[in-house]
């Protein structure tokens, strides 16, 4: 362990955090990763920048610290080795293939500084006095053996990657995907000048695709009560034939959050049998009624279809 060596790493934002899937993992990530792992002299790595920081400089036995803005500490580790894998090419939206394990310190309280002590960017050198100070705190009260080599099987296994599917294998969905994907490209290369709302990703990429999906225009209500889009069958818009409430969220905003609020909309129209979807355009995250369990949700995302997104799509699809 090298206590006078201390990196920082974002953890994404409050409403796409990754920090919680940091330490679950017991890995560090960073993005982006889509040009593959890092090595000297790689084209798509040019300069000193975060991603060659994160695999060359910091070596193993360095501590890092995950943060979230300048003020907050989130948690506090020490690095393994640097490796890439495609099992975090979809991270709430974020591609984050870079990765290292880190043992973590699973009882350390979020920290929040009276100052910035953190800079801004993905990965650094933390150079704040107050950090390494609130650092030596914790290793000396943790009790944690943090010269153990940060590997072996007391580390938890990595998800396996899923693999990329071509959006032919979609069938019909195909035009719809590739949309998608044009769409988030115009999004963030500044074409459109600024981030479509969250209308007009309903309008021109989930309606199209509920449309794909067999359900007729009289079918989808937009704005229904409080509702941005909801699903009928059949046609009369009453709770009782709601099969579907879908709440909207712009490109670039969390889904998980965007759960709690659709389901109280669910509440107040006591529509419990109804399912849950909720989508950024691109991304998508089906719940199913009646428990809504996060963990059995089924996603997709159009920008990157996996082989699982069939399962959404044909759980989406109106029965016949």
């Amino acid at each position: 362990m090298h206590l006078e060596t201390l990196w920082q790493i974002g953890t994404g934002d409050d409403k796409r955090p990754y920090d919680g899937l940091m330490t679950h993992y017991d890995v560090a990530l960073l993005g982006s990763g889509t040009d593959g792992k890092w090595r000297e002299g790689h084209p798509k790595y040019p300069g000193k920048g975060p991603i060659r920081a994160f695999a060359q400089p910091a070596i193993s036995g360095d501590l890092i610290v995950a943060r979230r803005g300048l003020h907050r500490a989130l948690a506090l580790g020490v690095i393994g080795e640097y490796d890439h894998s495609e099992a975090f090419d979809d991270v709430q939206g974020w591609d984050l293939q870079h990765y290292r394990r880190v043992r973590w310190l699973h009882n350390v309280d979020e920290h929040r500084f009276d100052r910035p002590v953190f800079r801004q960017g993905r990965f650094s050198r933390c150079h704040a006095p107050e950090v390494h100070e609130w650092a030596a705190r914790l290793i000396a009260s943790s009790g944690d053996d943090l010269h153990a080599p940060v590997e072996g099987d007391d580390l938890p296994e990595l998800p396996t990657p899923k693999q990329t599917v071509e959006p032919e294998s979609f069938g019909e969905l195909a035009g719809i995907l590739r949309s998608a994907s044009r769409w988030k490209e115009k999004t963030w290369d500044g074409s459109l000048g600024a981030r479509p709302s969250e209308d007009e990703l309903l309008t021109h990429i989930t309606v199209p695709l509920l449309e794909a999906l067999d359900w007729g225009a009289e079918q989808i209500a937009v704005k229904w009560e409080f509702t941005d889009l909801a699903l009928f069958d059949p046609v009369r818009r009453e709770p009782a034939n709601c099969r579907v409430v879908i709440e909207g969220k712009r490109i670039g905003d969390g889904l998980l959050f965007a759960r709690s609020q659709a389901a109280e909309y669910i509440d107040k129209l006591d529509l419990h049998s109804a399912d849950l979807l909720v989508t950024d355009g691109i991304r998508y995250r089906l719940h199913q009624a009646p428990d809504f369990v996060e963990g059995e949700a089924l996603e997709a995302n159009l920008d990157l279809p996996k082989a699982s997104a069939k399962r959404l799509f044909e759980k989406l699809r109106r029965p016949q």
